[in-house]
């Protein structure tokens, strides 16, 4: 398999070092720059293995390259046109009995890998120092190179899982080493690294991902798309000579995640997936959106304002890209990335634009046949052939205890469950029906089939894996989306390249503190631009306090709650707000307006008190000085008296 690290690593094959060189020569350099233009697959794949052999190269041994390595029987013609053709756009010469490549075209490809090499130390750096500033401390020698060691490896997966997930490696055949998966991804992250770090370093990678710099955009858009091209050489070499002939003829099956996002507006991925459908149906294939996505749709919306009311308090209090990928209704995501947010409720937007309480599904067909100007499926088009309708129902149950292990299950009830694994394994199945003629025949080349799945999700291909079924028709995206570039079909994306990346760290973290968010959330604290990771370990003991004396004052009845007790618990909130912001963390605004409010209650009875304390601090004082004065007087009267008696004794004694 193709990775993204080969370019630098001198223990790789030189044909491997080749096809990324002559990829990046395209990506990185314009059309008017190198010659050929970037659909020209054929002519990059026969340069590369020019460039591979270090010494003179002639049609025979290109044909022999082609067979050996690319299990390809390439027409000797066609090769000798190839070579005409890069001699005359000056890529090479003739040197002895075969062909060289020119100084300068080697010079560039040089340039390049050198420039991808130091964007590529750029991306590291910049992660390093952001995870130092994050941990607050400078990391060892030792520890920063495992962090650089562990990043590279792991940028290497990310790329992988959104270019070449599905790629047949040309190697042996098989597609096992592309099988990537998150919990991969994240281990790989925290591999070797105290917890702490890797913990930090796990959301300084979604960081990088949900808001990259320009530079790092740049960066990761160079490493996915000189991948991509390598690939397309290594698998299928004359893809670009069939091009639209090829595609034309193809069906393609949208499944309901991928249609979802192609009927609401604002989510990141929304445009290019419909710039996607658009360019399929141009091209003149039959897409179809089946009876049973319909129905899952019309479900989702209905239960958009369950869901909506369970994330409400989280969306208020974090920004809403922190946990998109995590909600599970696509228009309560929708809704918080729009405008209408601050205008509408989310009753009236879901009322105004998705959801007809009386009729729901024709409106949702509307909108699909309508705006997105697709067919609807009839209810029984969708067969699947004998010898695979007995495994429908292994592979719907495998489906079904995949899906409720997911976080996003956690939220769904066992019918939601049960629906969405048995339209998973209905699409599966239909589309390998579809091309039950055509697996024998399979020589590896990509979309040589006649029927795909269109879907972002890869629980039904890995659960269909197990069983030993074939995989190879079903396609995320983001796939076909590079796909049709590399062949001319698609316009390049520069700005919107990461809106189909998913952010697999964001999700690990969002899942790993899902619970405090949750309870953060409800209490009124507000989460923007705070890192999830230290949520528990700055506020967890605080937090925790509260809720005790909170389940305390919840479980005395409404009739035994009196005015001391109710006055206890909001001095108990108020105390744990206290604490909240002491730890330099904000409130909602409409917290914070309850929370300065019981501040200057507790203020005025404080000054109330106070007031009562010197009144009757003045009582006891004037009280004591009576009692003093009196004392006196009393002592003054019995002395007075006392002098008075001696005085008229000594008189009689006269």
């Amino acid at each position: 398999m193709i990775r993204i690290e080969n370019l630098s690593d001198e223990t790789q094959n030189n044909l491997t070092k080749a096809l990324l060189e002559s990829s990046l020569l395209f990506v990185h350099s314009n059309d008017e720059m190198v010659g050929l233009q970037r659909n020209e697959v054929f002519l990059k794949t026969v340069f590369a293995i020019i460039v591979s052999e270090n010494k003179p190269c002639a049609s025979d041994q290109i044909a022999s390259i082609f067979s050996e390595k690319f299990h390809k029987d390439i027409n000797p013609d066609e090769i000798s046109k190839a070579l005409g053709r890069l001699e005359f756009i000056q890529w090479i010469h003739k040197e002895g009995y075969g062909f060289v490549p020119n100084v300068k075209i080697a010079k560039i490809m040089k340039d390049n890998v050198a420039d991808i090499e130091q964007r590529k130390q750029n991306l590291v750096q910049d992660l390093i120092d952001k995870l130092q500033i994050n941990l607050e401390q400078t990391l060892s020698k030792e520890v920063r190179n495992k962090v650089a060691e562990n990043i590279k490896l792991t940028l290497n997966l990310y790329v992988r899982l959104h270019g070449m997930e599905l790629f047949i490696d040309a190697d042996d055949g098989a597609d096992s080493d592309n099988d990537v998966s998150d919990e991969e991804i994240i281990n790989q992250v925290k591999t070797e690294l105290p917890d702490d770090v890797g913990n930090v370093l796990i959301e300084v990678l979604s960081d990088m991902i949900a808001q990259p710099t320009a530079e790092q955009k740049l960066t990761i858009r160079l490493l996915v798309k000189t991948l991509i091209g390598a690939q397309i050489m290594q698998v299928d070499p004359q893809l670009s000579q069939l091009q639209v002939d090829k595609i034309k003829d193809k069906t393609f099956v949208l499944d309901t995640d991928f249609l979802l996002s192609c009927i609401v507006k604002n989510l990141k991925e929304s445009g290019e997936y419909k710039k996607l459908l658009s360019k399929l149906r141009r091209i003149g294939c039959n897409l179809i959106v089946p009876n049973e996505v319909v129905t899952e749709i019309v479900k989702h919306v209905q239960n958009a304002e369950g869901n909506y009311g369970y994330f409400k308090n989280t969306y208020n209090a974090t920004d809403p890209k922190d946990i998109e990928d995590y909600a599970t209704n696509v228009f309560v995501r929708d809704y918080y990335l729009s405008k209408d947010k601050n205008k509408h409720s989310f009753k009236e937007y879901l009322d105004n634009k998705y959801y007809d309480r009386e009729a729901p599904r024709p409106l949702i067909e509307t909108i699909i046949t309508k705006e997105l100007h697709l067919p609807l499926c009839d209810e029984d088009k969708l067969s699947i052939t004998d010898d695979l309708q007995h495994q429908k129902e292994d592979l719907e149950k495998k489906i079904r205890e995949t899906t409720r292990l997911s976080p996003k299950s956690k939220r769904r009830d066992d019918e939601e469950i049960a629906s969405i694994a048995e339209t998973d394994a209905k699409l599966f199945l239909y589309v390998l029906s579809q091309n039950q003629h055509t697996i024998e025949n399979n020589n590896g080349d990509l979309l040589s089939g006649i029927s795909y799945l269109i879907t972002y999700t890869s629980k039904s291909i890995r659960c269909a894996k197990s069983m030993g079924l074939e995989c190879s028709y079903v396609t995320r995206p983001e796939i076909l989306i590079n796909i049709l570039y590399e062949i001319g079909l698609l316009d390049d994306s520069k700005e919107e390249l990461f809106n189909i990346f998913d952010n697999p760290f964001l999700t690990h973290i969002i899942n790993e503190n899902w619970e405090t968010i949750k309870k953060l959330s409800s209490l009124g604290v507000s989460l923007h631009n705070r890192s999830f990771s230290k949520l528990d370990r700055d506020l967890g003991e605080a937090m925790n306090k509260y809720l005790s004396q909170k389940s305390e004052f919840d479980n005395i009845p409404e009739t035994d709650r009196t005015e001391a007790i109710k006055l206890k618990a909001a001095n108990d909130y108020l105390a744990f707000l206290k604490e909240v912001q002491k730890k330099h963390y904000d409130l909602m605004p409409e917290v914070q307006i309850m929370a300065d409010s019981l501040t200057n209650k507790d203020k005025e009875l404080a000054e109330e008190r106070r007031q009562k304390e010197e009144v009757q601090s003045k009582y006891v004082r004037k009280e004591y000085r009576q009692q003093h004065y009196d004392k006196m007087m009393e002592h003054v009267k019995k002395s007075d008296k006392k002098n008075a008696n001696r005085f008229s004794k000594k008189k009689r004694h006269r």
